[in-house]
């Protein structure tokens, strides 16, 4: 007998056993007493077998709110030109538009930050604090503060408005520096998959009149703007640079002529868009 399998008379895991008839239980008497002791009892008086036995799993504590706000308010007084200059190389995006997205150094985790959030138009919004923030180290490893939401990247340090009906919508928050660098309007998405509600979202409030999905070169960037895509209820079209990703496009030399140039030839399957605005307007704080 064993806890998995015990007594089926009396239910205990130890001292009865089984045999070929019966239970020899010696716990429980019957009118037959066995010869080693106890008493037999036929299979069909047994109880119904018990369930078997789980190792409760201990519930997770839940983890308390993160206030990834006040985190990126500390990173930002911290950082140093020194060191939005490090990250400004390292990356080949300028620490201006590092700065239009409020990148910061989290020295505590080495790494750069940046921080999401779940609307794209801070005007008339009372609660405009980032829902999560995205670390990336040095050698390119990427993760998140603990208890962070995914949300959109969005260049809200030092504008009001967008000023151009074209929104461009890259993957992550680097190729979005590059595309500020490029004087275009845009927004980043979390990932190449998902958060297509934060995006359709973002682009109603900007009142976007045109969506250019500027992904990577691979399965999941190309899939991941078709399904984007689908979902878009403006003029649209897809746009991939060459190289690995936009940011690549910029560092190799990569300018908005040339970037505009190519974006034509793909424009005529979904008619021409509106001329291109690239007129970011940059406000004081």
């Amino acid at each position: 007998m064993s806890r998995k399998e015990p007594c089926g008379i009396c239910a205990k895991p130890d001292w009865c056993c089984r045999g070929e008839k019966g239970w020899n239980c010696m716990r429980v008497e019957s009118a037959k007493v066995c010869k080693n002791g106890g008493w037999f009892h036929p299979f069909e008086n047994a109880r119904p077998a018990p369930p078997p036995l789980r190792n409760p799993m201990k519930q997770p504590k839940p983890k308390p709110p993160v206030d990834c706000e006040e985190i990126m308010d500390q990173w930002r007084s911290r950082t140093t030109p020194a060191q939005m200059d490090a990250m400004s190389r390292a990356l080949g995006v300028s620490a201006q538009a590092l700065d239009w997205i409020g990148a910061a150094w989290a020295e505590d985790r080495k790494a750069m930050a940046f921080p999401m959030f779940v609307t794209a138009c801070h005007d008339g919004v009372e609660d405009y604090a980032p829902c999560g923030i995205r670390l990336r180290a040095m050698n390119g490893a990427k993760f998140a503060v603990d208890g962070s939401k995914s949300g959109i990247f969005y260049p809200y340090r030092g504008y009001v408005h967008f000023t151009t009906r074209r929104i461009y919508v890259c993957e992550g928050p680097t190729d979005l520096a590059a595309c500020l660098d490029l004087g275009l309007m845009a927004i980043g998405r979390a990932s190449c998959r998902g958060g297509e509600g934060f995006i359709l979202n973002a682009l109603s409030q900007v009142g976007a009149r045109e969506c250019v999905v500027v992904c990577d070169n691979d399965g999941p960037g190309l899939n991941g703007a078709d399904a984007l895509l689908a979902q878009v209820p403006i003029r649209k079209t897809k746009f991939v640079p060459p190289g690995k990703d936009l940011r690549s496009f910029v560092k190799d030399g990569g300018t908005a002529e040339i970037f505009e140039a190519m974006l034509d030839n793909v424009l005529p399957t979904v008619g021409k868009l509106l001329p291109a605005a690239r007129d970011l307007h940059p406000t004081a704080e």
